[in-house]
């Protein structure tokens, strides 16, 4: 886990590049912050990362 106990704003979370950075981010163990414009998509990337966990 590369970046365990860092905090990261990821902008642009709920599709493409974003989304993938934010996916990479979590499962390297950082604290993310998720923000996008579609509501449906960040509550399902949310629910993933917290069951990657």
């Amino acid at each position: 886990m590369k970046l365990n106990e860092k905090s990261i704003i990821v902008t642009g979370a709920t599709s493409g590049m974003g989304m993938a950075m934010a996916e990479i981010f979590v499962r390297e163990g950082a604290f993310v912050i998720l923000s996008g414009r579609d509501l449906e998509r960040g509550l399902a990337l949310e629910k993933k990362a917290e069951s990657g966990r």
